[in-house]
Order: C-alpha cells, then structure tokens, then sequence
C-alpha cells in the first residue's frame, strides 16, 4: 500500500492541477505509444480527488 502524503493546495493551484489533468484525459482512449504517456491510468481517481476537493465548500 502507498504511503497517504497530506498536501495543503491554495485554490488556484488546485484548479490548474484538476484542469491539467482533466485535459490530458483526451488521450485516454489513444492506442499511440507517445499518447500513453500523456494518460497513465492512475490518473482517474486523482481527478476524481481533485474535482472533489475543488467541490468541497472551505
């Protein structure tokens, strides 16, 4: 099991991370061995968190 790391994120960071991510899964689909490493599929639950953070009312 990975370690758990705690980060504290301002809102703008939190945005360009969830918005980086969420526009590199257009390549999810991508067969194309350069498009692979554009989206790991790892990266699914981590926009999940990210969009659920940014949910989240502070």
């Amino acid at each position: 099991m990975a370690a758990l790391i705690t980060l504290e994120l301002t809102a703008q960071e939190l945005h360009l991370l969830r918005n980086t991510i969420r526009a590199r899964r257009i390549y999810a689909p991508c067969q194309h061995t350069l498009a692979r490493g554009i989206w790991q599929p790892w990266m699914a639950p981590l926009l999940d968190k990210l969009s659920q953070a940014e949910a989240e009312p502070t």
